[in-house]
């Protein structure tokens, strides 16, 4: 829960990811230590939240 709010007042950014290589995005992300949370499936792909820090590496 900590975590969380934490996360809510330094800011995040909500992602779309689509595309043909959403598996191996995914597999990038946690190889560098960039933490996504909420991930849900959606039609066309995954909606993730990403903190405003990671999203700017």
């Amino acid at each position: 829960m900590e975590q969380r709010l934490l996360d809510f007042f330094r800011g995040y950014v909500r992602i779309r990811i689509t595309g043909s290589s959403r598996d191996r995005f995914l597999n990038l992300c946690a190889h560098r230590g960039i933490r996504l949370w909420c991930l849900m499936a959606v039609e066309d792909g995954f909606e993730a939240c990403i903190s405003k820090t990671d999203f700017f590496v």
